[in-house]
């Protein structure tokens, strides 16, 4: 029989193959520490991982080899999955279909067994082979996505947090069938711990927020959320972290993101009362959707005293604030009367009140100071004095009965104003512009 030769097609995957191969056997020694000889086999073990997150990134099969998760037992492959074989390895029959194929087309046996058994993972893990392994996805051929991807999914974690890596993994789960994302979210969701200190990498994060919003509209995105609420305090207080559980409240439906919303109202007092915390769940609060937002609302309209005097949860009562919405700004005026005084003479509680003031419930607030005898002592406090200005310029600026009455005992109590920051309050109310108008 006259022997067929091959295709512009087939010259094109064999050119790919050749230039993967060759990039192979140059690479002695890896970004990752690893030896290898000519023929692309480890010499030694690897470095220590550089990880800061240990194990978790670092799987215990990377101590002794590299390689294929096929050969290899992976801790993130073994044991998801019933059909898994004896090395832990879920068995793709169409990919090895796939594989197999292109191996008896063009009769590279060992060249391509190399490739899938020892070297995608490395190759993924530099700069070069990042390049090449996504023009080959990019080409649209799927015996590539099937060799690429079980070249890595034993490795899933160290390859969606690696800064190379990463980069394969986005345009990897572009072209993954349906049973491949589900083995990728079984092995994922397999090892949460593994998959919240995913969440709070600087490459890893951006991986978990890609894999969502390809999954938003599949049934398998409940499990990566699910997964997600068993750290939903660890990333809420993580400036990166954070950023993953309000991408999904951006992106999925209500619905999906049930279980965050639960996850907050119980970790609410704790986010609000933490550096960090306190802005994510300010975020959280904007985003929320339906009626849990005013389940939130109302949780702080409740907490108004609290978080006001802390350090951190003051943002939150602020947050709100600016919200305008009628019915809890109002809330929150009513519940900090007699309380106000205190208040005002804290760093953070001091803003709380001054934007209280500035709503149409400010009366609540500047009746306790007229009646309070602590009164000088607000107005000479290094954050009250700010609180009793910005009550008198609101009084008088909505032309209020009660700015004269403040002013009138102010001015009762001048001596004593004097010093220190009382001079604030005794410059405004001398002011020409202040006394420019008469009621």
């Amino acid at each position: 029989m006259e022997e067929t030769s091959p295709t512009p097609a087939d010259s094109q995957s064999i050119n790919s193959m050749d230039t993967l191969l060759t990039s192979f056997e140059n690479l002695h020694v890896n970004n990752l520490g690893f030896q290898v000889n000519n023929h692309g086999f480890p010499s030694q073990s690897p470095a220590p991982s550089p990880s800061n997150y240990g194990s978790a990134l670092w799987p215990s099969c990377f101590q002794d080899s590299l390689w294929s998760a096929s050969t290899l037992q992976s801790p993130f492959t073994r044991g998801c999955h019933p059909s898994l074989n004896a090395y832990g390895a879920y068995p793709n029959h169409h990919s090895l279909t796939a594989m197999n194929t292109a191996v008896h087309k063009y009769d590279f046996e060992p060249k391509l067994q190399l490739v899938q058994d020892k070297s995608i993972i490395q190759l993924a893990l530099t700069l070069d082979g990042s390049q090449r392994l996504q023009s080959l996805l990019l080409s649209n051929d799927v015996s590539w996505v099937d060799i690429v991807f079980e070249g890595v999914i034993g490795y899933i974690f160290r390859l969606m947090a690696d800064q190379f890596g990463h980069q394969v993994f986005g345009n990897l789960i572009q072209f993954c069938d349906e049973y491949q994302q589900q083995i990728m979210v079984e092995n994922l969701t397999a090892y949460p711990d593994a998959f919240i200190e995913i969440s709070l990498d600087r490459y890893g994060s951006p991986s978990v927020k890609r894999l969502i919003k390809l999954l938003q509209k599949s049934p398998l995105v409940t499990d990566l959320v699910n997964t997600l609420c068993t750290g939903f305090y660890d990333l809420m207080i993580h400036r990166t972290g954070s950023h993953v559980i309000l991408y999904c409240l951006d992106t999925l439906d209500p619905e999906d993101n049930k279980p965050f919303y639960e996850a907050a109202i119980s970790n609410s007092l704790k986010l609000a009362t933490h550096q960090n915390g306190c802005l994510s769940l300010n975020n959280f609060i904007t985003l929320v959707k339906g009626h849990y937002r005013n389940q939130f609302l109302e949780w702080v309209s409740k907490e108004a005293v609290c978080l006001s005097k802390d350090p951190f949860g003051n943002f939150v009562v602020q947050h709100v604030l600016d919200l305008h919405h009628p019915h809890f700004t109002r809330k929150i005026c009513y519940r900090l009367q007699d309380h106000y005084t205190k208040i005002s003479m804290l760093k953070g509680g001091s803003h709380v009140v001054e934007k209280c003031l500035k709503t149409s419930h400010r009366d609540c607030a500047v009746v306790e100071f007229i009646n309070s005898d602590q009164l000088v002592q607000v107005s000479k406090d290094q954050f009250g004095n700010y609180v009793i200005q910005t009550a008198l310029k609101e009084t008088k600026s909505v032309k209020s009965p009660l700015y004269e009455r403040l002013v009138s005992k102010l001015r009762s109590n001048s001596e004593a104003l004097q010093r220190g920051h009382g001079k604030n309050v005794l410059n405004l109310i001398h002011a020409p512009q202040m006394n420019s108008s008469s009621f």
